[in-house]
């Protein structure tokens, strides 16, 4: 947001699309990090209990990885 103010303005002083910008940038980064836990966890939540394949969350991801 300071990259987007006037010349020794703070960030309260950028305009308003700078807002939006710097929040769909940091949304995307939030997600590119916490998405593929999110869908290991998902995927461990799923599974049928009389019939478990994964036993562990790193082996969930290392299965998931590979294929």
């Amino acid at each position: 947001m300071r990259l987007f103010a006037p010349e020794g303005k703070g960030s309260l002083h950028a305009p308003l699309m700078a807002s939006f910008l710097a929040g769909g940038l940091a949304g995307a980064n939030s997600w590119l990090f916490t998405y593929p836990i999110d869908y290991i966890k998902t995927l461990m939540q799923s599974q049928n209990l009389e019939n478990i394949k994964y036993k562990t969350s790193m082996k969930c991801a290392i299965d998931k990885y590979q294929t």
